[in-house]
């Protein structure tokens, strides 16, 4: 499953619509859409750290968040610069994010080959604007939290909201850091006046395809996965069976699983040699000394 957390309804408009995913109008507080064949369940959180971070453990607690499962913050940002900066095109995805109020920093790990520019994001209390006092402020503090890191390495372009530092504290309850990621588009350089819900929609619908393809290819990482469990509880209901048709007691049944266990690990089909037997008709068996009998003659056709 992915869980995508988005602040506002305009950066994921066109994913809603790509996804087909419906809207859970059972959900009291934040809205949630959603489409469980598809495995994606995305969720507004509102502006803020306090919000985002509500969100985030809320969600995750009504919703057990499995071993496969990844989160994904994605959304609309400012560039850590003045007013006459050029805005960058494309997808960011963040490889370290700054908290601003207390400058602890967080590294998601980026495991998987992707076509992104990679930046890092600071996340404030405020949106961000450019004054020019205000942008030195910010670059100033930001410099001092660096300062002690060693090997540190400047990133071309800087990044700034109000989420995504809460998002990635909060999912660390619930993920490990190579699951979650933060995919960034470039709104405004701090003039907030002009970004508006048209804005904001358009930027995120420009690069929609981007952004499916690289959900997509989460997606696809999570169904062998997810196709395996299957498989495996397949496997153990089908021992299940044996153990009754044979009539098995606790020790019998532990012997029969541990067995089983080491045919399919060995690569040994087991399975075709069990159809035998029902086919046969000596399963399933009228008591237990016939069922160990009927073991025997299996592990003697299996060696």
């Amino acid at each position: 499953m992915l869980y995508l957390f988005a602040a506002l309804y305009p950066e994921c408009k066109s994913l809603i619509r790509h996804y087909s995913l419906k809207k859970d109008t059972n959900h009291p507080r934040f809205q949630i859409f959603y489409n469980e064949a598809a495995g994606i369940r995305l969720i507004l959180t509102g502006v803020g750290n306090i919000k985002a971070a509500a969100a985030v453990s809320s969600i995750c607690t009504e919703y057990p968040v499995g071993e496969e499962d990844y989160l994904i913050n994605i959304g609309t940002c400012a560039l850590l610069s003045d007013r006459e900066a050029v805005l960058p095109e494309g997808i960011f995805l963040c490889n370290k994010i700054t908290e601003q109020t207390t400058g602890r920093t967080f590294y998601p790990d980026i495991l998987y080959r992707h076509s992104f520019k990679e930046a890092e994001i600071l996340t404030g209390a405020v949106p961000f604007t450019t004054e020019k006092d205000e942008v030195a402020g910010i670059e100033m503090s930001v410099g001092e939290s660096r300062g002690s890191e060693a090997g540190y390495e400047r990133n071309p372009c800087r990044l700034y909201d109000m989420e995504a530092a809460a998002i990635y504290q909060a999912g660390a309850y619930f993920f490990g850091p190579h699951r979650m990621m933060f995919l960034k588009v470039v709104s405004d350089s701090g003039c907030t006046d002009a970004v508006t819900p048209e804005v904001v929609e358009r930027k995120m619908e420009a690069n929609l395809d981007a952004l499916t393809a690289y959900l997509d290819f989460l997606r696809g990482i999570e169904a062998p996965v997810a196709l395996k469990a299957e498989k495996e509880e397949k496997r153990e209901a089908q021992v299940r069976q044996l153990c009754q048709d044979l009539h098995c007691s606790k020790t019998m049944e532990a012997t029969v699983t541990q067995h089983t266990c080491y045919w399919s690990l060995a690569g040994i089909d087991y399975q075709a040699a069990v159809r035998e037997f029902y086919a046969d008709g000596k399963l399933p068996c009228i008591d237990k000394r016939e069922g160990k009998r009927c073991f025997e003659e299996i592990k003697r056709k299996l060696l």
